[in-house]
């Protein structure tokens, strides 16, 4: 069997309970910095030259966890704003990877699509959407920060608790809060 390396551990578990520890998982950032960088610079010369936008909002299906509960009016907001609002999911890898080499400020709601923002340009801005339990989405600067990508995290409150998981609750992002977080953090 071929194996490749893990950057870090990411061990499974079946309960979140007193003994699991965000920080056990989190390896340190400049063990990505030769990662990020190999991968951007396959990432610029497998795109051909494609641009994509410089506002992207990686919206995130309504199944599963980590639910957004308002985002239709989230993603409005967004797109008001300039952003290209796009499921990934609905993309091939090459598109998912043109999609963001060129975006200056990327929007996602926590989960696996913040994974692509490895293929962002360096001196790209990250807003990561959440509910107030931030210990998951920090481990994404363990990698990003190899990539340079500044990491920026909006909270709101939980609206609907995951009775195994509790970073899987369901929130909501203050939609007057996110448009004036956009609206500066755009002039930044």
């Amino acid at each position: 069997l071929w194996q490749g390396p893990s950057l870090g551990y990411a061990p499974a578990r079946e309960k979140m309970d007193r003994r699991f520890k965000f920080d056990y998982i989190e390896a340190p950032p400049a063990r990505f910095v030769p990662v990020a960088r190999e991968i951007a610079r396959r990432a610029a010369s497998a795109s051909g030259g494609a641009t994509g936008p410089e506002r992207v909002f990686l919206a995130r299906k309504r199944s599963g966890w980590r639910k957004l509960v308002n985002h239709p009016e989230i993603a409005a907001a967004a797109e008001a704003r300039g952003f290209f609002v796009i499921y990934p999911g609905d993309l091939d890898f090459p598109a998912q990877v043109n999609l963001l080499r060129h975006a200056r400020f990327i929007v996602a709601p926590e989960g696996s699509s913040i994974s692509l923002t490895y293929f962002a340009r360096a001196g790209a801005k990250l807003c990561i959407l959440n509910h107030t339990l931030v210990e998951a989405p920090i481990s994404y600067n363990c990698f990003l920060s190899g990539a340079g990508v500044e990491v920026t995290i909006l909270t709101g409150p939980i609206k609907r608790n995951h009775p195994e998981f509790p970073h899987r609750a369901d929130y909501q992002i203050d939609e007057k809060r996110f448009g004036e977080f956009l609206d500066r953090w755009l002039v930044e």
